[in-house]
């Protein structure tokens, strides 16, 4: 979504202070040239480090602050020094990402300790705690621990997050997946210094039994039976060609509807922004027509292997067969019989 975006008036810092900052930033660059040139180990990394860096100082003199960040980044990503946090959190104020300023700032703080001179120190807590009326935090408990967390597209971490996790203001998406859970996702609207706290419960898949499998060395013989009626037979080879149509219909039936509930989710998660409460409608029909369709077929498939067996025996009692083997396996029945 689109940042909330305010007055020039408002946001802009004033001329003198925005050239203030830049200038700060030369004087970081003097600082870094040196110290970086003295503790980097690999020469060609270094060497492009502070080309990067005299690069990003040049751009930021001529208010091109989006090519200098990408260069004071670069020469960070190369050498790594707390003081070109400095100039980093200066180019994203100035692009008005307070987000990032503000925890590129702080950084800067936290990790030159006592190396940052007392009074830029102090300017830099002011500026972080103006900062604080453009930006929020978002805090997010869930019941399973390691689900993936992206904000706005962005991944932020897992859960459970070891500290909020600084924004924008105004809306924002935020999705939880993880791999045996039903993905949540929510919408949220940051205000400024709003602390925004979010419980989330996943709930699990609910994935399909698997069927045992029968070995080849379970075997079923089917003696004949001389006391039964002449035409009980023919009543259960007509029940379970019943029955064998009707799981296969009913599974037919549900097997469209999956099929349609399948294309609704896919309409919903294109949806931007997305309606959580649609997607997890849809999402629960489709898991419950496809349960219910393989259900079905495993219904079909027994009751016709059942009628098959019910009619090589009927078949055998007619023709003076004294018995019929059947054999179940992976493979399918074998059938077999013995005069």
């Amino acid at each position: 979504m689109g940042r909330v975006r305010q007055s020039a008036s408002v946001l802009r810092l004033p001329r003198t202070a925005l050239l203030l900052s830049l200038w700060s930033a030369q004087v970081e660059a003097q600082s870094v040239d040196g110290e970086t040139a003295a503790t980097e180990n690999n020469a060609s990394a270094a060497a492009e480090a502070r080309e990067q860096f005299r690069r990003g100082v040049r751009l930021s003199g001529q208010d091109n602050q989006q090519d200098a960040l990408a260069a004071f980044e670069r020469a960070y990503e190369l050498a790594p020094n707390f003081r070109l946090l400095y100039n980093i959190g200066v180019s994203q104020l100035a692009l008005e990402h307070y987000a990032d300023a503000f925890r590129s700032l702080s950084r800067y703080l936290a990790d030159g300790a006592g190396e940052v001179p007392a009074d830029r120190r102090t300017a830099v807590t002011t500026q972080i705690e103006e900062l604080g009326n453009r930006v929020g935090t978002v805090s997010v408990s869930a019941n399973v621990d390691g689900a993936d967390m992206t904000l706005d597209g962005n991944r932020v971490g897992q859960t459970p997050l070891e500290e909020p996790v600084v924004v924008d203001l105004g809306l924002h998406i935020l999705t939880i997946e993880h791999a045996d859970y039903v993905p949540h996702v929510e919408r949220i609207n940051i205000a400024g210094r709003d602390m925004h706290r979010i419980a989330v419960v996943l709930r699990s898949i609910e994935r399909p039994v698997e069927p045992p499998v029968v070995e080849r060395s379970d075997t079923l013989v089917v003696v004949p039976r001389d006391a039964a009626p002449e035409d009980s037979s023919d009543g259960l080879l007509i029940a379970g060609a019943i029955a064998t149509g009707a799981f296969a219909v009913a599974g037919t039936v549900f097997g469209v509807l999956a099929l349609g509930a399948q294309g609704d989710l896919h309409d919903a998660l294109d949806q931007y922004p997305a309606n959580p409460d649609a997607v997890d409608g849809v999402r629960g029909d489709l898991e419950t027509y496809g349960l219910v369709f393989d259900l079905m077929m495993l219904g079909t498939l027994l009751a016709g292997a059942t009628t098959l067996v019910l009619w090589v025996v009927g078949k055998s009692e007619g023709d003076g067969e004294d018995a019929v083997t059947a054999t179940f396996g992976p493979g399918g029945v074998l059938l077999s019989h013995s005069f």
